[in-house]
């Protein structure tokens, strides 16, 4: 993987929105539609100079189609109760405080339904994954300019919080057949010369569910259960080098008050005992900026690579790049400048018009943040 050798490289947690991007015509794109939105998602990541790229998730299968099971064999979307919603932030402390704001915000979710898992699992269509990394090495040949590939997709943890069990006897063995089933789809990525990049923001955020739904849990209780759930992605994982993986971790993408996150002290172990070289970790949302100092007491292991959140997702506000370039020497201070890619706290869901004004601070911050750790003029 990549490192920091002799400037900052800058890179972003994987969904990209497309200003060429026609709104409800996803679906119904053909393999030309595709690879016309690959090419210029990657056209675009290399115009802005962001250095580690994907194909911005436009295909499906590293984004919705797995994320909310409609790649998977087994899986239902069902009614929700009535009186019910679901969406980012449901069953938390937070949303049952703040009910109004939820449902005013993000109620819509609930009529798509709950996917459920509700026979054996199985993806649908194997070769699916084959197709896209088709697409996004077609683009890559079509753009040079960038300096490495990784492809995003959900890991089986994120899986196992998102759809409901109705099959499996228990929870262990839902989120083992997860990993099963998604085991090789990570081996063709990795196969395919991709940096292998899994979302399993569930490591930070099921904390606010899980103490919802049992109240006084603990600690330890909370720690063991993702031990579980972490062993079961390293399970997936099993084969594929550690050098050539990356995983995100976050306290939920949408735009909220966080007011219960879990402090990432508390869980800056176990994310480092994913198998994966690289870690990107929300840094830059106005409740997690400060977290930056928790990489003095806890030491980034040799050889491993941390990608913090430089600009925030969440607000459409641009990050000026002395203030982006500020955070980046925070990091490189604690950790080692080589040790430090520039990303994004979370996939960026504004208006593409925003968020590519983002990327490029981005850029610009990262190359300030290099002359000063290079002492160039």
């Amino acid at each position: 993987m990549k490192r920091s050798t002799d400037r900052i490289l800058t890179s972003h947690t994987g969904m990209l929105n497309l200003p060429t991007a026609r709104p409800g015509t996803r679906p119904e794109r053909d393999a030309a539609a595709i690879q016309e939105d690959v090419n210029e998602a990657v056209r675009l990541q290399v115009q802005t100079g962001i250095d580690v790229i994907n194909d911005g998730q436009q295909g499906g299968v590293g984004s919705l189609d797995l994320t909310y099971g409609a790649g998977l064999q087994g899986i239902e979307r069902k009614p929700v109760p009535s009186g019910r919603w679901i969406g980012p932030g449901s069953n938390t402390r937070e949303s049952a405080e703040i009910g109004d704001f939820f449902e005013a915000r993000f109620a819509s979710f609930t009529k798509f339904g709950q996917p459920t898992c509700v026979g054996p699992l199985a993806l649908k269509d194997p070769d699916a994954v084959n197709r896209e990394i088709a697409f996004l090495k077609n683009a890559l040949n079509a753009n040079p300019g960038w300096q490495e590939a990784f492809f995003a997709i959900v890991s089986p943890s994120w899986l196992h919080q998102v759809l409901v069990n109705q099959y499996y006897r228990t929870d262990e063995e839902f989120i083992f057949a997860l990993a099963e089933t998604m085991k090789p789809v990570y081996k063709a990525i990795a196969d395919a010369g991709f940096v292998l990049n899994i979302d399993a923001p569930d490591i930070a955020y099921d904390w606010e569910r899980e103490s919802f739904k049992k109240k006084g849990l603990t600690l330890d209780e909370y720690r063991k259960l993702k031990r579980v759930h972490i062993e079961a992605n390293n399970y997936a994982l099993d084969g594929i080098p550690e050098d050539r993986i990356r995983v995100h971790v976050c306290w939920g993408s949408w735009p909220a008050p966080h007011m219960y996150s879990i402090p990432l002290k508390e869980i800056a172990d176990l994310i480092l005992s994913v198998k994966a070289q690289c870690f990107s970790i929300e840094a830059a949302k106005a409740n997690h900026t400060h977290e930056w100092e928790v990489w003095r007491d806890i030491k980034l292991p040799d050889g491993k690579i941390l990608m913090p959140g430089v600009i925030d997702h969440t607000s459409d506000v641009r990050e000026h790049p002395e203030v982006i370039a500020e955070r980046i020497m925070r990091f490189a201070s604690v950790v080692g400048r080589e040790n430090v890619i520039a990303g994004t706290d979370c996939g960026m869901r504004g208006h593409p018009a925003r968020d590519w004004i983002k990327y490029r601070a981005m850029v610009e911050g990262a190359e300030l943040a290099s002359r000063r750790l290079w002492k160039r003029a």
